[in-house]
């Protein structure tokens, strides 16, 4: 029986990729502890996990932009108490962004949603009356 070994280097090759790609998969996400809020001015924790550098940034979605505040916007490592400061919103629409944390390969995101004055309204057919944490104000 004849073996034919000139395979065994690519395999090789191959299997060390694999384990290299599993070796480095990504430790990196990011939480918010909260992913809809009133629309009161307030605040909200954010977490970042990683091992490496980070830097965070805002884009709105809409015409509302400037209603949120990060708290630090870089940073190393793990960091659990970022706070992200939202105004108060008067408008009637609820308003969204994205908070995007860059990272030296990748990125990760989350919503921020906030509720506007259209929450406030009760009544009707198939309406719920609102909880006390929807009303803190």
């Amino acid at each position: 029986m004849k073996v034919n070994l000139s395979y065994i280097p690519i395999t090789g090759i191959l299997l060390i990729t694999v384990w290299v790609s599993c070796a480095i998969a990504s430790s990196n996400s990011l939480v918010l502890r909260k992913d809809v809020v009133g629309l009161d001015a307030g605040e909200v924790f954010l977490e970042v996990h990683s091992d490496e550098s980070w830097t965070l940034e805002v884009e709105y979605v809409g015409d509302q932009t400037g209603w949120i505040t990060l708290g630090t916007t870089s940073g190393t490592g793990d960091k659990n108490s970022i706070i992200v400061f939202y105004r108060r919103n008067a408008g009637e629409d609820v308003r969204k962004a994205v908070i995007r944390a860059k990272f030296p390969r990748e990125e990760r995101t989350v919503w921020l949603t906030q509720k506007g004055t259209a929450s406030l309204k009760v009544g009707g057919e198939g309406t719920r009356l609102p909880s006390w944490p929807e009303y803190p104000g």
